[in-house]
């Protein structure tokens, strides 16, 4: 049976983790990250991370006509082309990136509530019951995944500090050495997570409780942080139950 995945949501360059020193592993296109993070068999989702979709299915013992993989759907519209291609009856492995979500997220400006309301009015246009129900009739075994989530955030003050730190998020810094992460100043609401699992050489500083380093008293939708809101990824096999009838 084929077995496309869906994702709801887009591409996060938050770091995932540290090879060694000096190297950092996102979830931005990477070929070599990206076949040493998500292996994919022939009857597991296909997930999309940059465009390598294909590669990975060739890796795993698929031909690259046995391999749907599309983007950038939001409307009922696109559908149709969708359908098109799942139909085939070469197709074993679909991987469907659905962005409206990401899209709304990055464009909010009413904090989460916002982003709840411009989601569930997206949602009654009824895109997503007709997906699942178009991938039900071919036949797939249908698995959502999405990016984590997002917290509202309030400014505790902009870090001006060039090139010391490695990674400048809104929500968390990253330095090289103890001397550099030292370097915050001291009336920045902030704290060190140092893990035994982390490399020597990558040191994060995150923002407190749901601050931000952006213009003190700011509000804010970031990620990047340490709470079970950014951290939790869903993934979630969908089952269709048909009536008796």
């Amino acid at each position: 049976m084929p077995a496309p995945c869906i994702e709801i949501g887009g591409r996060c360059t938050c770091p995932r983790r540290r090879e060694g020193p000096g190297e950092t592993i996102t979830s931005d296109t990477n070929e070599e990250a990206d076949r040493r993070t998500w292996p994919l068999s022939a009857r597991t989702a296909a997930f999309s991370c940059g465009g390598s979709c294909h590669e990975r299915g060739h890796r795993n013992g698929l031909r690259k006509p046995e391999i749907v993989y599309q983007k950038g759907l939001k409307r009922t519209e696109q559908l149709a082309e969708l359908e098109d291609a799942v139909s085939r009856p070469a197709t074993r492995v679909a991987g469907i990136v659905v962005d409206m979500v990401d899209e709304i997220v990055h464009g909010v400006m009413l904090g989460k509530r916002g982003i709840a309301g411009q989601i569930n009015a997206w949602c009654e246009t009824g895109f997503v019951e007709k997906l699942f129900l178009l991938l039900a009739e071919q036949g797939y075994q249908i698995y959502l995944t999405a990016d984590h989530g997002n917290v509202d955030a309030e400014g505790i003050g902009r870090l001006s500090q060039g090139v010391v730190s490695e990674l400048r998020g809104e929500r968390v810094r990253t330095y090289r050495s103890e001397t550099l992460a030292a370097s915050v100043p001291s009336e920045i609401d902030a704290f060190r997570f140092d893990s035994p699992g982390l490399p020597p050489d990558f040191l994060p500083v995150y923002a407190d409780t749901r601050g931000a380093f952006v213009p003190k008293g700011d509000q804010i939708v970031a990620h990047g942080g340490i709470s079970v809101e950014e951290l939790i990824v869903p993934f979630i096999k969908i089952n269709i139950k048909r009536p008796a009838s």
